[in-house]
């Protein structure tokens, strides 16, 4: 549904608000923007001031706004290539993350970007044939064309957006509309905007966007505290800790490949304090589970040995031995990687899903 009221009037060539009018300019003389017919200046102080017919006419109020939405376009346009503004559109961009060293950069997501016609398309037209169609508005950079076209309720041809050019279709409902025009700037998602064959893209360049990170890693994390853990987190941070822990990236989180990693590290010469390196520590041989004989408890938190008076290491010797140990009764006729807790589940004692840094 169209809504007209006649806001707009031409005036020795130039388009005129009635708002911008005082009460003087009634003795001017003014044209419709439709049929070119006599128009005068209605300012009373009951009604919206509003221009009307001095002689009633078959106005069409469709080719009213369609010619109104296409002059402020012209003009406001061609305002910004004299004066140097901006006209503003938006085009997708590809957000580029290029924080990681070992696994980047990476596209993590879109956003628009503001683009400027006004630095591409310094020529603008109204109705000029461009080959075998006519747009509303027609803006050039030499062979580069973009077409505009206003929709009021008769919308753009199916065989015009088959030719492929870029458009920008504007719907226009009422007056108010136009306000859109005059912003020198169209939002991608104002609803009264419609791209065709609209390929402008880019990349907002590379930089660091850890909040849109996806790529999540889980490793096993050792500090200079003798602390460690099984954790997950995202590769940002996985390569953040890399500077203050022993850090090794595994593939899925179980007994068997943290007891791995703890022999790995006590290989390397790293020292560690965990209740499974502890004299106290054993496996229980009706649950297979994690046991601590001081407290005789199951051991649900393998770094209780932080804070536990009763943590005496095993013998060095033999730890490395005592480990392999140590996993094979737990391993007992679970399979791999087993072992279970009271209700069957496998043992993750040793696993968080909060980062071990916090």
């Amino acid at each position: 549904m169209t809504i007209v009221n006649y806001q707009y009037a031409m005036r020795d060539g130039e388009l005129v608000n009635i708002d911008s009018l005082e009460k003087q300019d009634q003795a001017f003389e003014y044209v419709c923007l439709s049929c070119g017919n006599a128009m005068t200046p209605v300012m009373g102080g009951i009604r919206a001031w509003h221009f009307r017919h001095k002689v009633e006419a078959h106005c069409s109020g469709e080719t009213y706004l369609h010619n109104l939405a296409k002059l402020v376009f012209y003009r406001t346009y061609k305002e910004c290539l004299d004066t140097g503004k901006p006209y503003l559109i938006q085009y997708k961009s590809t957000v580029v993350c290029n924080n990681c060293e070992e696994d980047g950069p990476c596209n993590v997501g879109i956003v628009l970007s503001d683009y400027d016609l006004t630095r591409h398309f310094r020529e603008i037209k109204t109705e000029e044939r461009d080959n075998e169609v006519i747009p509303d508005i027609l803006l050039r950079s030499g062979d580069n064309v973009l077409y505009i076209e206003i929709a009021v309720t008769h919308y753009c041809e199916p065989a015009k957006i088959a030719l492929g050019r870029p458009i920008i279709e504007l719907e226009i409902r009422s007056e108010d509309d136009v306000n859109l025009i005059l912003s020198r700037a169209l939002p991608r998602s104002d609803r009264r905007l419609t791209y065709h064959n609209f390929k402008i893209k880019g990349s907002a360049g590379p930089g660091r966007y850890l909040d849109k990170c996806r790529k999540r890693r889980i490793f096993f994390a050792l500090d200079n505290s003798g602390k460690c853990s099984m954790a997950e987190g995202r590769q940002w941070e996985y390569e953040k800790l890399k500077a203050d822990y022993y850090i090794k990236a595994v593939e899925r989180p179980s007994t068997e490949v943290f007891v791995r990693c703890l022999i790995e590290a006590l290989a390397a010469g790293h020292e560690i304090i965990n209740c499974w390196l502890c004299r106290k520590h054993t496996i229980s041989s009706d649950r297979r589970s994690s046991y601590c004989n001081a407290t005789r408890k199951k051991l649900n938190n393998t770094s209780y040995a932080h804070t536990c008076q009763n943590y005496h290491m095993a013998d060095s010797v033999s730890i490395l031995d005592l480990l392999e140990l140590k996993l094979s009764r737990m391993r007992g006729s679970t399979g791999e990687g087993g072992g279970q807790d009271e209700q069957g589940n496998e043992d993750h004692s040793f696993w968080s899903r909060e980062s071990p840094w916090e």
